[in-house]
């Protein structure tokens, strides 16, 4: 698309109907490789008419952008830009065959350096290596965006990648791990995809809906089923908690490969205490 046209009063009335539902944000997004002079004209229209008519922060992705139209979005009282990295740099070229890598990387740094919120995630599951997962990850980690949305392939007939399977569920919670650590600070979303790749774990209700989870002791490796639940638990242990315990588990069992003395497992939470009757 080399060219768009915002309408101005239907985005306030979207802005108006954004902010009804509670959310503190409205995203105006265009499709476009970059934005030209017509459609910052309209931004900046459309960015007054939207905080005159409603108590509402206003975001955009207009794709990349010069250090000028940044400095512009800044003036207009744009609070958020959304440009996604997609892929580690070393994967990028086998995704993205337009534009390069630095030319996502510098937009998301001239942002940072703004002062606007910066969300910048990444999709996986597209052939990509462990290695280049993590690559993604580490370069994320040096933005340092506010916000990262996690995003899962949903392989699409006819599309380069069509043919590759969706992630397996495993994998996914082992991904979303892993960018918890790289990302211990930023707000991580698991995006689109999701409803695929993690079934019932995706959804508000369900074992990832917060940022706690409760597990049952004992280490299964089976999955429930659609529909099942989880009738016995635990007091409720941050993620963040349950990937320390596992690496320092794995550390010591490491530690007493090389020693005389065999590794002991890292000790399972106290169970909570039984509510009264």
């Amino acid at each position: 698309v080399r060219s768009v046209w915002l309408n101005i009063p239907e985005l306030v009335r979207a802005a108006k109907a954004t902010a009804a539902t509670g959310a503190s944000e409205f995203c105006i997004v265009a499709a476009v490789r970059g934005p030209d002079d017509k459609l910052m004209e309209q931004m900046r229209e459309g960015v007054a008419a939207i905080r005159a008519a409603v108590d509402i922060n206003v975001a955009a992705s207009l794709g990349m952008l010069s250090r000028e139209q940044v400095a512009d979005l800044v003036d207009m009282g744009v609070h958020r830009y959304n440009h996604n990295l997609e892929a580690g740099r070393s994967y990028f070229p086998q995704v993205v065959t337009t534009h390069s890598f630095e030319e996502r990387w510098d937009t998301c740094l001239m942002v940072k350096e703004s002062g606007m919120e910066l969300c910048c995630g990444g999709l996986v599951g597209m052939g990509e290596t462990l290695e280049q997962r993590a690559e993604l990850a580490a370069q994320l980690s040096e933005l340092e965006p506010h916000e990262v949305p996690l995003n899962f392939l949903n392989p699409r007939p006819g599309t380069p990648f069509g043919d590759l399977e969706p992630m397996e569920t495993g994998d996914a919670l082992r991904t979303i791990a892993a960018f918890r650590l790289a990302l211990p600070r930023t707000i991580l979303r698991y995006a689109g995809g999701r409803e695929l790749t993690l079934g019932d774990l995706g959804t508000r209700e369900g074992l990832l809906g917060g940022k706690y989870i409760a597990l049952v002791p004992g280490g299964s490796d089976r999955f429930l089923r659609d529909g099942g639940e989880i009738t016995i638990t635990q007091s409720a242990v941050s993620l963040e908690s349950l990937l320390g315990r596992f690496i320092f588990s794995v550390t010591e069992m490491n530690q007493g490969r090389g020693g005389d003395q065999p590794a002991q497992p890292a000790p399972a939470p106290a169970p909570a205490p039984a509510a009264p009757r």
